[in-house]
């Protein structure tokens, strides 16, 4: 069963998204912040991790992405985010990110996301390759 690490600061998406990827039938871990996250990923290293890219204490998701990859290059990763801006798309590509979830996003899509970067594929709709120009 594939592993994933959830980074999300908000408590009540955390716990939607833990549920919702387990019903997926995925093994899932969260974190609240950086710190947490780091930690969960000593324990038990993800096979994708998810984050948000605005994490609390002044840290984001693609800080994130870098420390983890640290230890484990081949980690894949997927950002969500409301504001997939140019500067954000250029630090996800630069760091080897699988894919930006545009912000509001259905679970479905998600899900889907998830297999894709999980496949190393890329796809399009509600989520995006960090390579595709904003409109």
């Amino acid at each position: 069963m594939q592993h994933l690490l959830v980074v999300e600061d908000e408590p009540v998406h955390r716990k939607h998204l833990q549920r919702d990827l387990s019903e997926a039938g995925y093994q899932v871990a969260v974190a609240a912040d950086f710190d947490e996250a780091v930690r969960a990923s000593g324990r038990r290293p993800p096979d994708l991790l998810i984050a948000d890219l605005t994490l609390a204490a002044g840290r984001d998701g693609l800080e994130l992405v870098e420390s983890l990859r640290g230890a484990r290059p081949e980690l894949k990763a997927i950002l969500m985010t409301g504001l997939p801006t140019d500067e954000v798309r250029a630090r996800a590509r630069a760091l080897g990110v699988s894919l930006l979830v545009e912000k509001p996003f259905r679970m479905q899509a998600l899900r889907e996301a998830v297999r894709l970067a999980l496949d190393g594929r890329q796809g399009g709709g509600r989520w995006t390759s960090p390579a595709r120009p904003s409109a």
